[in-house]
């Protein structure tokens, strides 16, 4: 039995056929593990959502850049609330990769490195945070609530009295309780990273007692 251009044709179809839903059957599973890693938090199911968002790593071909990175940060997430904070830091680092100007990875890598006492490093990312959004950011994607600026504000009024900028610290807790307001009420040269420093006398500027690492609001 000869072999027809007719059947040599529909043979191909047939093959690029099963490819195709193959393929589809690839997206689908990676984007269900993706969800999963989500739902696995909002159920504190941490390792489980570790193990998922390996999964989605190595298929990575099959999903966006966003949603690879969004995953990732959830890494990040884990490592930190279970105090794995290097390993933290190196998820963020590699979303960050993906999107550098990401406020996400920024914030988790301000996050995990002021706990992990690297406060300089700290200071760069939370600065970038600040800068990028005044009014509003997002931690993570799998969760719903906002945070809102104040809550970056206090990381870092943590992060600026780690690195012994005491007045810088008080400033921004100062701005955080307003909301997140910027009020410009004049310079510092002394620590010219702290612009819009605040003259309130009554603000605390002294070192606190028993501020460590790892504690947040």
């Amino acid at each position: 039995m000869s072999i027809t251009p007719s059947i040599l044709r529909r043979v191909s179809i047939a093959v690029v056929s099963v490819c195709a839903l193959a393929l589809l059957v690839v997206y689908a599973i990676t984007d269900y593990y993706a969800n999963e890693v989500s739902n696995s938090l909002d159920r504190d199911e941490y390792e489980t959502a570790l193990d998922l968002s390996y999964r989605v790593e190595t298929l990575s071909l099959f999903t966006s850049d966003f949603k690879v990175m969004q995953v990732l940060c959830e890494r990040g997430y884990v490592y930190g609330v279970t105090g794995r904070y290097d390993a933290a830091v190196n998820a963020y680092q590699r979303a960050r990769s993906i999107d550098s100007i990401n406020v996400n990875p920024n914030y988790g890598l301000a996050l995990n490195l002021y706990r992990l006492g690297r406060c300089e490093d700290a200071y760069r990312h939370i600065a970038f945070c600040d800068s990028v959004k005044g009014a509003h950011l997002y931690l993570d994607e799998f969760t719903s609530d906002q945070i809102d600026s104040e809550d970056v504000l206090f990381l870092m009024a943590d992060i600026q009295r780690c690195r012994g900028k005491y007045r810088s610290a008080a400033w921004y807790e100062h701005r955080a309780a307003l909301g997140g307001q910027k009020i410009v009420v004049g310079l510092d040269p002394i620590e010219p990273d702290s612009s819009n420093e605040p003259s309130d006398e009554h603000i605390d500027t002294s070192p606190k007692k028993n501020q460590l690492p790892g504690i947040i609001r």
